[in-house]
């Protein structure tokens, strides 16, 4: 509970997390105008790890992560605090929208390693059940056909964007990614890292990859239809912005263009 605590209060530490956030987007404005909206907030949920029994006390009274109701009263607790702290913040241009699960599979039985492990069937309807009755949402990024992949939905998550791992797995096959991503009502999470800058090993084939990326969501109806989602390393994204090379100059106003134009915005 102790570690719980130390990561809420780095998340909402001043001039840090959301507060930086809030107060980089009130910089902007006197560029880019006043948004017409608040940017919606997702933060990560701690995992609760099954079978610990030295977590801490809720209420007076000492959790046993070895029972279900032990691992949900713990969420709720976060998910408490989190939304109680959130609303002392008192943001200007940030809401608080839901919540993401950091573990990149579900498992339920028969469908995963270790079932006994994490017991996801467990937690996951009653966490989804309670954020649904605050009106928050429950979100998830699995990977590459990752335990759950078929089955988000009756679990009780809103939002499940899977990855396909090419970008650093050229062997993966992207038709049957695009496949289990139609066939399962999945958003497409965007991969990529530093890999792809100017003067990196194989630059021109990580660039190529996440150019596939785009070209196959706009082939397979997935680009305009679905919800997408950004993974860019640590400070890709920014790196690309600032580089002098005119490769990653015309990468970064592709993408930049890919994110803009993208249907599902109007």
């Amino acid at each position: 509970k102790g570690e719980w605590a130390w990561l809420l209060d780095r998340i909402f530490e001043e001039g840090k997390s959301l507060s930086a956030l809030d107060q980089c987007i009130t910089e902007e404005i006197a560029e880019l105008g006043k948004p017409g909206f608040k940017h919606q907030i997702v933060l990560g949920l701690p995992e609760a790890i099954r079978d610990q029994k030295d977590w801490g006390e809720l209420n007076g009274r000492k959790m046993d992560f070895s029972t279900a109701e032990d691992r949900i009263a713990a969420y709720k607790w976060y998910v408490d605090e989190v939304r109680r702290r959130f609303d002392l913040g008192n943001y200007q241009y940030i809401d608080l929208a839901g919540f993401y699960i950091i573990s990149e599979e579900l498992v339920t039985p028969g469908d995963g390693w270790n079932h006994e492990l994490k017991k996801s069937d467990e937690i996951i309807p009653p966490l989804a059940e309670y954020l649904h009755a605050i009106n928050q949402s429950l979100n998830w990024i699995p990977y590459n056909r990752a335990a759950g992949y078929k089955k988000w939905q009756q679990l009780g998550v809103d939002y499940a964007y899977m990855q396909p791992n090419y970008f650093w797995e050229g062997q993966k096959s992207l038709s049957q990614f695009f496949s289990d991503v139609k066939a399962n009502g999945l958003g497409m999470e965007f991969e990529f890292d530093e890999a792809l800058l100017e003067g990196k090993a194989d630059c021109d084939t990580y660039k190529k990859r996440f150019r596939e990326y785009m070209s196959g969501a706009r082939l397979n109806n997935v680009y305009g239809t679905k919800p997408l989602s950004y993974y860019h390393g640590t400070n890709a994204l920014y790196d690309l912005s600032k580089s002098t090379a005119a490769k990653d100059r015309e990468f970064y106003h592709e993408f930049c263009r890919f994110v803009l134009d993208n249907p599902m915005r109007k």
